[in-house]
């Protein structure tokens, strides 16, 4: 997956979907900005970018540290365990 993001935000869906899919993604900082992992190829100008892509080869590893860390900070068991626990502590917190 190819984010070359350069102005403006919000969300990082484009970036979370890849990552769940076991997908590689070459992005400007700002394209996965807030995204914890450090396994993206990271490219700040076009011809950063051109020189990523043509030194792409294909690597499943890349993809599958990228699908590991979107399991450890963003799967459904994660959040629904930080969910209980802010349940917990505002229940509590009464």
């Amino acid at each position: 997956v190819v984010i070359p993001l350069l102005h403006g935000s919000g969300t990082r869906l484009k970036c979370l979907e890849a990552m769940a899919l076991n997908t590689p993604i070459i992005a400007t900082p700002r394209g996965v900005e807030g995204v914890l992992s450090h396994h993206f190829i990271l490219a700040d100008t076009a011809e950063e970018f051109r020189e990523a892509l043509l030194r792409f080869e294909g690597s499943p590893q890349r993809g599958e540290a990228l699908r590991a860390d979107f399991m450890k900070e963003y799967s459904a068991s994660v959040n629904r365990r930080r969910l209980e626990a802010a349940i917990h502590f505002a229940r509590h917190d009464q």
